[in-house]
């Protein structure tokens, strides 16, 4: 059985809590890891969305709603580079009030909903 590259970065990052993902060309601190130039377009406008969320204050909902943490975020970044769809619609992402992250893809009239909760478990709809 052959390794799936990404998914060893993957897990590497889930154990580093890093994700070494947004340069567009080798550094010497980013050697190895997955560039922004090798995603696909959906995968890119995702990213631009977490990283829009991240900065979110807290009680950004004005309900006590809380930004992820650098947990959820590498989780999410890990996802969706180990996702291995290059025609996938962007999805939607959202933040929720106690954390989390979720992805929403539509479809026609299907519609998935993947979430990443705060403690960084997976649930999906």
């Amino acid at each position: 059985m052959t390794e799936n590259p990404i998914a060893g970065r993957v897990a590497t990052w889930a154990l580093l809590g890093t994700s070494p993902l947004l340069a567009d060309r080798p550094t010497a601190q980013w050697e190895g890891g997955v560039y922004a130039s090798n995603l696909s377009e959906w995968q890119r406008e995702a990213l631009k969305q977490i990283y829009k969320i991240k900065t979110l204050p807290r009680d950004w909902d004005n309900e006590g709603g809380l930004p992820p943490n650098e947990a959820v975020v590498n989780t999410a970044i890990s996802l969706l580079c180990a996702l291995p769809f290059e025609d996938l619609p962007i999805p939607f992402v959202v933040p929720t009030s106690s954390g989390g992250l979720q992805f929403e893809w539509s479809i026609g009239q299907r519609v998935v909903e993947l979430g990443i909760r705060l403690d960084c478990s997976l649930e999906y709809l």
